[in-house]
């Protein structure tokens, strides 16, 4: 089986797809580009259009070109927010097409009216299932080679590791705040630039702003070891996660650690409740911080069951094997 794979290489995580495609047997043909989404050709000012058409048209032949040379049997595409109808048009009448939304339908640079185009679609979050018929829900899963268990001392307490989205400074902050009342520090890692672009949030989330240890775009092996060393790895969603699962929640449970997020109702389609731990609201936080820091070796004992079940069911050769059999 051939396959094509289109996109934008967020984070490596389309290497990570096309390395699951390889091993559940497939030949794999990787394009990837620039995020660009056609979107912006709407935007004001003739000279701004005129320069995205030009970058988006380079994209879309090149596309083409690789696609007719590699005359693959399936062709998935991530987003296909810079792909013009003409082009998925071309893929649909040679192979049988894959979109694979990795943000909810609100928050996706993808027009709408693309989405249409494709003859499958699998969504990021549930809830999309209503917005776009015969859609169906596949979260990431994690790529083992790059998120694993390593035989490091654990030297963090709690701590968070993700992107500073303008949302996640509010529950954050109140979390920082929590473990703070607890004499508990609270460690985060990842580019909260806001603090830079605009000082006052610093008095704003003073809590927040205090646990920050790194403020930069980490890299995923950065990432794994961080796991690692953490007691907990709490998981905070961005809001577009209504009811679906972002990819932390595969990579810390295939890194063999523990994490305590938020209580989603399509987690247990894929864990048990003595797999992943969940929160409701900030009173639960403090309470399970507080017993299960207590408790590690409960934590280690979870954090076994996390990672069996995610190595055993959520790689993403497991969501390689899952598309192929969709289309059988």
């Amino acid at each position: 089986m051939k396959i094509f794979i289109c996109g934008y290489n967020l984070y490596g995580y389309l290497n990570s797809i096309a390395k699951g495609f390889t091993k559940a047997e497939c030949s794999v043909f990787l394009f990837s580009h620039k995020n660009i989404s056609i979107r912006k050709l709407k935007k004001k000012g003739i000279l701004k259009r005129a320069w995205t058409y030009l970058r988006l048209k380079q994209i879309n032949t090149l596309a083409r070109k690789s696609f007719s040379q590699f005359n693959p049997d399936i062709t998935l595409c991530i987003n296909a927010s810079s792909l013009f109808p003409e082009t998925i048009k071309s893929f649909s009448k040679r192979s049988e097409t894959i979109l694979w939304l990795i943000d909810s339908v609100e928050r996706v640079a993808t027009d709408i009216n693309t989405v249409s185009l494709f003859k499958n679609v699998l969504v990021f979050e549930p809830t999309d299932k209503e917005k776009i018929p015969n859609a169906e829900y596949l979260p990431y899963g994690f790529d083992e080679e790059i998120y694993y268990k390593r035989p490091v001392e654990k030297i963090y307490d709690i701590s968070f590791v993700g992107a500073g989205h303008k949302e996640r400074y509010e529950p954050l902050n109140r979390i920082a705040e929590v473990c703070k009342t607890l004499n508990i520090r609270f460690c985060v890692f990842g580019p909260f630039r806001l603090f830079n672009k605009m000082p006052w949030y610093r008095k704003k989330y003073p809590f927040l702003y205090e646990s920050i240890i790194l403020n930069r775009r980490l890299h995923p092996s950065e990432v794994n070891l961080i796991y690692n060393q953490s007691w907990i790895n709490i998981n905070v969603y961005h809001p577009q996660s209504k009811e679906g699962l972002n990819p932390r929640t595969f990579e810390i449970a295939g890194s063999g650690n523990f994490q305590l997020m938020e209580e989603k109702s399509s987690l247990r389609l894929f864990f048990d409740k003595d797999e992943i731990i969940t929160y409701s609201d900030l009173d639960e936080v403090k309470e399970k911080i507080s017993y299960f820091l207590r408790q590690k070796k409960e934590i280690l004992e979870i954090s076994k069951k996390a990672y069996n079940k995610a190595i055993q069911k959520h790689t993403f050769k497991h969501r390689a094997k899952y598309i192929l059999e969709m289309l059988k």
